[in-house]
């Protein structure tokens, strides 16, 4: 694989993501970081889900029609580039991988005739974004058609990995990118060392679940607080009939589709916090794109707390089991792209827009 250039700064924070340059070979281990801290061994019971703040003013739900910032968790498949994920995820975010559980969120920027490669894995799945420009999906099997996403805030999901990224007119494009384990209880970092021992007991030859598109601008705008937040939620767990060529071929079989992560888009007006909760199971990364506020953090089991400054260009991420809670400044409307790993939280949105099941 052709070196790619990281574009990215270390986000030096407790639950914030933090990059580096490598350029192959083994895994290495992780440098001391306030992103290694433990959540609390036995953590207390689930808070109800946030409610609004009494004093939060409405915001319009609509998606914003501007390129965001660059996050700081950034790499560039620049000209001329293939880009081939040696590794499952790029070089430059080896680093510090073990601390981040059990997926990374980081933002790839493809030049108009660079191509980026997923190898095939039945242990991960792959999500992603488009912020800026457009994007093919491209399968690795070549008798599934390419799956183009034109316009901004569409997204893919291809469990299994095994697809191309390139941008479509031959024009430059931006992604939020998101992978995360199948297995739940075992690290992104403990997966990638498997693979590099042995890539053949994890690589598919006959893909076992449909690759999605989903367009964030046509998904259902779930709206509480009087309007002073937004969300829209991604992929959702699903039954359906699947086989080869696509799920055209001869053989067919059952398909229960439980995501591994699932994606969502939040906008919160600039003066909306959410209360103090947690999530006992599912790890939670915000990559923010709009917005500035405190996220702070319960790092133990009593009272102690850890504000973490966040901005446009963060990646922010909360182990399962820590309690934390949102502060903004009141500057600007929140803006962000969440995934959690597993799926679940996420439900709670529908809830408090008053449109569960």
């Amino acid at each position: 694989m052709m070196q790619r250039m990281m574009l990215s700064l270390t986000a030096l924070a407790l639950g914030l993501g933090c990059s580096g340059s490598h350029p192959g070979g083994a895994v290495p281990a992780p440098a001391p970081s306030a992103s290694a801290a433990k959540a609390p061994a036995k953590p207390p019971a689930s808070a109800k889900p946030a409610a609004a703040a009494p004093s939060a003013s409405p915001i319009e739900g609509a998606l914003p029609d501007m390129a965001p910032p660059a996050l700081v968790d950034r790499v560039d498949c620049g000209l001329g580039m293939t880009c081939t994920m040696s590794h499952l995820v790029p070089d430059e975010m080896l680093r510090g991988l073990s601390a981040r559980g059990a997926m990374v969120v980081w933002e790839e920027t493809i030049a108009g005739d660079a191509e980026v490669r997923f190898p095939a894995d039945t242990g991960i799945e792959l999500v992603g974004l488009v912020i800026d420009g457009g994007v093919t999906v491209l399968p690795q099997e070549k008798e599934l058609v390419e799956k183009p996403m034109g316009q901004r805030w569409m997204g893919f999901r291809a469990p299994g990995g095994g697809v191309g990224l390139a941008p479509l007119k031959g024009k430059r494009a931006r992604l939020v990118l998101a992978m995360a384990v199948v297995q739940a209880d075992t690290s992104l970092a403990k997966h990638v060392e498997q693979w590099d021992k042995d890539k053949a007991s994890f690589t598919w030859t006959e893909r076992q679940k449909r690759i999605d598109i989903i367009d964030f601008n046509t998904k259902d705008d779930l709206a509480w607080g009087k309007g002073a937040y937004h969300a829209r939620i991604g992929w959702e767990a699903s039954k359906y009939r699947f086989g080869t060529s696509g799920g055209k071929g001869p053989k067919q079989w059952e398909v229960d589709d439980q995501p591994a992560l699932v994606m969502s888009l939040l906008r919160f007006s600039k003066d909306a916090g959410v209360a103090e909760h947690i999530h006992e199971k599912e790890r939670e990364c915000l990559a923010i794109l709009e917005g500035a506020g405190k996220l702070v953090l319960k790092t133990g089991g009593g009272p102690e707390e850890k504000a973490i400054d966040i901005e446009p260009g963060i990646t922010a991420c909360i182990p399962a089991g820590m309690r934390h809670t949102w502060k903004p400044a009141g500057t600007s409307p929140f803006f962000a792209v969440q995934v959690y790993s597993p799926r679940g939280p996420e439900q709670r949105f529908k809830k408090l827009s008053g449109k569960a099941p």
